[in-house]
């Protein structure tokens, strides 16, 4: 599938302004498929393998839904993860390599093989001392970073994914809710709320 996109001056004369550029799909070489499957929790985040074969869906109570995508007209559920906790958006992070997922579940990280998306296998659990709501992983993969809420930000060593371990807590203004890293890693950007008024 190409999608083909011209960006062409609005204008003529040509001025640049931050809006004097219009988008032009050449529609003759697209097509966007459309399909769904119905899950048995409620969907909110989603990660694909790095083949994009697999659907890895944070299904909330259900855990993670394991999804083949090969035929984008035809997904279908190949297995389910069942967690501790609940797995809300955000929550599906793959390892560089597409074998492992890492999953905040409320109450922790759980390290899950998905080298066989068919089996599923529980490696390990980190139980985190706030509420885990969203990881994201260093870019080799080896430190996993989990948003534990009053907790602030909790620094896992996952280079053995069997046994990982805390590094250290990152303590921030507010219950941490999501965090993502700049690409080279270095900077960790955290969101926080409070409940308090």
């Amino acid at each position: 599938v190409t999608l083909t996109v011209n960006v062409e001056p609005v204008n003529d004369p040509p001025v640049v302004t931050p809006d004097s550029f219009k988008v032009v799909l050449d529609e003759s070489n697209y097509s966007v498929p459309s399909f769904s499957l119905d899950t048995s929790g409620m969907a909110l985040g989603v990660a694909l393998s790095p083949d994009g074969n697999t659907a890895f869906v944070a299904d909330s109570e259900s855990g993670v839904q394991v999804i083949d995508v090969s035929d984008p007209g035809s997904p279908s559920l190949i297995a389910t993860s069942t967690t501790s906790g609940y797995v809300s958006d955000a929550d599906v992070k793959l390892s560089p390599d597409g074998i492992i997922a890492f999953v905040a579940d409320g109450s922790g990280l759980e390290i899950i093989n998905v080298s066989q998306p068919v089996k599923p296998a529980l490696m390990s659990r980190f139980d985190t001392s706030g509420y885990a709501t969203d990881v994201t992983l260093s870019p080799d993969g080896t430190i996993a970073f989990v948003a534990a809420g009053s907790s602030g930000v909790q620094i896992i060593d996952v280079n053995n994914p069997s046994s990982p371990s805390l590094i250290s807590s990152l303590g921030t203004s507010a219950d941490a809710s999501k965090v993502t890293l700049s690409p080279d890693g270095d900077t960790a950007f955290v969101s926080c709320f409070s409940t308090s008024s």
